[in-house]
């Protein structure tokens, strides 16, 4: 996941995550999965891709 800034299609765009929890934050940062994120969720959504990407090379089935 990448930080980028917004487009200017997307300038005063609400973030997409918070708009979920029923908060109304400005979005500052583009993530091309997600669409536009504050930065507290920008960080929050980085986390969880890197924790899933690290279970899934830590992950390893027993071959029998």
């Amino acid at each position: 996941m990448n930080k980028i800034d917004l487009a200017e299609e997307h300038q005063g765009c609400l973030c997409l995550m918070c708009d979920v929890t029923g908060e109304s934050r400005v979005a500052h940062l583009l993530d091309r999965d997600l669409g536009p994120l504050c930065h507290d969720c920008f960080g929050h959504a980085l986390r969880a891709t890197t924790e899933l990407r690290w279970s899934c090379l830590t992950f390893s089935p027993s071959h029998e």
